[in-house]
């Protein structure tokens, strides 16, 4: 809604100044929160388990087999 206000502001304008810190303002604390959780959420996993391990997986290698058209569709399409 913020960035909506915004976007009808003149730029240059005192209102557009402000409607700009607001925005700023609500994706600073959307980020905050967002680091938060990430921060609780692995001293949780590291503190209730010994050993943790990250895949990381390569979608685009996974998927790379169902390329293909309608006539001629890639093989393993039904994975």
């Amino acid at each position: 809604k913020a960035q909506r206000i915004l976007a009808r502001r003149k730029r240059g304008s005192n209102r557009h100044a402000a409607a700009r810190r607001r925005v700023a303002a609500l994706k600073a604390k959307a980020a905050r929160i967002r680091k938060h959780w990430a921060h609780e959420t692995t001293t949780t996993i590291c503190r209730n388990h010994g050993t943790t391990v990250i895949e990381r997986l390569r979608t685009r290698d996974m998927t790379a087999s169902a390329a293909g058209t309608m006539e001629e569709p890639g093989s393993n399409v039904a994975q």
